[in-house]
């Protein structure tokens, strides 16, 4: 029973070993691409900020935000080792430097002395801080809780106030922006021009009054297309031609057969 005691013990801790180990593979993973895009993004900054373009910065932002978030999505996941059950220990302090260390934390720590434990493996914080940790605890606990509830309201009220206030502010920014980036490409005035000018020949030739017949002459000219106008009734300005058969000195033998209608009209016998 001894044996097989100490045998699943053994193998729960060598399972617990390469969990452990998986994680910290992860978790290292993860690390080294969020340090790429902060070294990419800090590349840009450096070299090309003379024609770095806010597309650009916004891209290498939600690169490096998207990374972040699946780091903490890493350690927030089922199959990551406790980490916070684990007591990480110095074994050996060297006040030498250290190359491989060096090279492992890219000159950050040249050595694992007493000087560099205390601030990179620190459980507890600095004084200063726990001092205006303990004072803002002591005072929440002088509270009562009508006062507090009253503090928490107000401030809800504030904070949706500034959400508010943001959002008006940018539907405002927007709006402004689209207007600005679509300039008019069409005037009502030249629209109307246009189709005047196709439609009408307006500014293109000179206007001229027409004459439009009335409808009873349009008919009875249809009907009758022997009748022609009484000779008062022809504008001046076309007088009717006379038929000269023989010369200027030669008197037409045509003997005129036509009566005159009394309305106007000419009318055969």
């Amino acid at each position: 029973m001894a044996s097989n005691t100490a045998h699943d013990t053994s193998t729960t801790q060598k399972a617990e070993e390469m969990r452990l180990n998986r994680s910290l593979e992860n978790m290292i993973q993860k690390v080294n691409d969020i340090k790429a895009a902060i070294n990419q993004f800090l590349y840009k900054i450096d070299h090309e900020h003379e024609t770095l373009a806010w597309p650009s910065v916004l891209d290498s932002f939600a690169l490096l935000s998207s990374q972040i978030n699946s780091f903490h999505k890493l350690l927030g996941s089922d199959g990551m080792a406790a980490l916070k059950t684990y007591v990480f220990v110095p074994i050996q302090l060297n006040p030498d430097k250290d190359l491989l260390l060096d090279k492992l934390t890219s000159g950050r720590v040249a050595a694992f002395n007493h000087e560099i434990v205390p601030d990179y493996l620190r459980t507890k914080p600095e004084m200063k801080v726990e001092q205006k940790i303990k004072t803002c605890t002591d005072k929440a606990a002088t509270l009562s809780n009508d006062a507090a509830t009253k503090q928490i309201n107000s401030l809800n009220k504030i904070c949706n106030s500034l959400i508010s206030q943001i959002q008006n502010k940018r539907d405002e920014w927007r709006n402004e922006e689209s207007h600005r980036r679509i300039p008019e490409s069409s005037s009502p005035a030249d629209t109307l021009n246009l189709v005047s000018a196709v439609g009408t020949g307006k500014g293109l030739i000179e206007q001229r009054p027409l004459s439009i017949p009335s409808i009873s002459a349009m008919g009875t000219q249809a009907m009758r297309p022997e009748l022609t106008q009484h000779p008062s009734m022809i504008h001046p300005r076309a007088p009717i031609p006379t038929i000269n058969m023989g010369g200027p000195n030669r008197v037409s033998q045509m003997r005129p057969n036509i009566r005159m209608h009394p309305y106007g009209y000419r009318q055969g016998p």
